[in-house]
């Protein structure tokens, strides 16, 4: 499978696992001149940014070593943007981030809530 298309899968993936946990999906793949957020859920009064990382071999890690200090700078610059955009001054805010391995048949699905900070980490 291609990398675009392992994504893609991920991501699916992640919608689903969201939907079905009870979330709200409030974007998908949400775009600007900075990047972009693979999904923005809610649930409980919080609004989570998710970062899903998809992995087909164990090669180069698990999937969530794979996001640098400068993605996740970015990530919290999209997030403030897209609270901006959508006037959300006074929600929660969380960063949470879909591991999913397809070392064997099976995707294994990991959600890692609170996976980094606004202030560091």
């Amino acid at each position: 499978m291609k990398k675009v298309e392992l994504g893609r899968l991920g991501e699916k993936l992640a919608r689903d696992y969201f939907l079905k946990a009870g979330y709200n999906i409030l974007a998908e793949n949400y775009r600007t001149p900075l990047g972009e957020i693979d999904l923005v859920v809610e649930k409980d009064k919080t609004i989570i940014f998710v970062e899903v990382r998809t992995r087909s071999t164990p090669s180069f890690g698990a999937p969530e070593e794979s996001i640098s200090r400068s993605k996740r700078e970015r990530l919290i610059r999209l997030a403030l943007q897209f609270c901006a955009h959508h006037y959300l001054y006074s929600q929660n805010l969380r960063f949470d981030v879909i591991a999913i391995s397809f070392f064997d048949n099976e995707p294994k699905i990991e959600h890692i809530k609170n996976a980094f900070f606004a202030g560091g980490n």
